[in-house]
């Protein structure tokens, strides 16, 4: 039995005989192999005692990925509340090798509108549990087509909302770096990477000469049938296509209508519909697949908002 996303030790693949289900395995113990290499070839692990090298190594040729496929089709998994309590690592130890986490979790998976509330406390648990004020670094849910409603949108808000009140997080916007709509599992897996070691060099390792955020909204006014648009972006935005999509204006009935946007001198944004006269509030990106066409000077996207949010 195969489940797309996990990662399995070669001997939990002990019986097995489809042919594609070991040229599967064998592809994942080749990258589980790569990351173990990887993480001895870190100074981090470098500049560990031979005791605390040991503990690690431990833990990588052990436990591994820890999920047991039996017979049955009864899977066990590691769940988000009892990693810190399986890793069972000593406070010293988390000081020395435990930097931070990244996360990645789809709208299908979780309750959506308790997301914010799970997330945070997910965080606050596991700071608790390793005694150890991790930095949290995480990827806001890419664009996807076959999520149910606005699920995708609504998932993104409350990552934000988790990155805007919660000390010592980050998030990284990933919303331009799909190549397949239809693909859940994006391939463009090395630029994410980038950007989320971009956050920890810049966080953890104070390289002060990187900058790894994303242009936010930042406020917005109306001005007759416009919505003016200020972001916290570096520098002016610009478009990478000819038009600059995904734009929506709320009119004061609460509907929602198409809305052409341009970049003004100052470097605001601002966005009309040509049937609405009296706009009340917009829309950037706010649905499941929708991706984003304007980056700032660094070139990364404006992140997916509204202005309609009910408090």
């Amino acid at each position: 039995m195969y489940n797309e996303g996990l990662r399995y030790q070669s001997r939990l693949y002990s019986g097995v005989t489809d042919s594609k289900l070991i040229e599967q395995k064998d592809e994942e113990q080749k990258q589980i192999d790569e990351n173990v290499s990887f993480i001895k070839s870190t100074q981090v692990y470098k500049e560990l005692s031979l005791e605390n090298q040991k503990k690690i190594d431990k833990i990588l040729n052990g436990k591994g990925y820890r999920v047991n496929i039996q017979e049955k089709n009864v899977e066990t998994g590691i769940s988000w509340e009892n990693i810190p309590e399986l890793f069972n690592l000593k406070h010293s130890l988390l000081d020395n090798i435990y930097t931070h986490f990244s996360t990645y979790a789809h709208p299908s998976y979780i309750s959506v509108r308790n997301y914010g509330v799970m997330f945070d406390a997910m965080i606050r648990g596991w700071r608790n549990a390793f005694h150890h004020y991790l930095p949290f670094y995480f990827v806001q849910i890419t664009p996807w087509s076959g999520y149910a409603d606005k699920n995708a949108a609504y998932l993104r808000e409350q990552q934000a909302d988790v990155a805007a009140t919660l000390r010592n997080t980050g998030m990284v916007v990933a919303g331009d770096l799909v190549n397949d709509l239809t693909d859940i599992h994006p391939s463009l897996k090395r630029q994410v990477g980038e950007r989320l070691a971009n956050m920890a060099l810049k966080n953890s390792y104070h390289k002060e000469d990187i900058q790894p955020y994303s242009p936010m909204l930042k406020s917005f006014r109306v001005d007759g049938r416009k919505v003016i648009v200020t972001t916290t972006a570096i520098g002016k935005l610009a478009c990478k296509d000819k038009v600059i999509r995904h734009f929506e204006v709320l009119d004061k009935e609460g509907n929602l209508h198409p809305a052409k946007a341009s970049i003004l001198k100052n470097g605001d944004i601002s966005v009309i519909a040509d049937k609405v006269k009296e706009p009340v509030g917009v829309r950037y990106c706010f649905s499941n697949d929708a991706m984003p066409n304007l980056f700032d000077s660094n070139g990364l996207p404006l992140a997916p908002f509204r202005t309609d949010r009910k408090k």
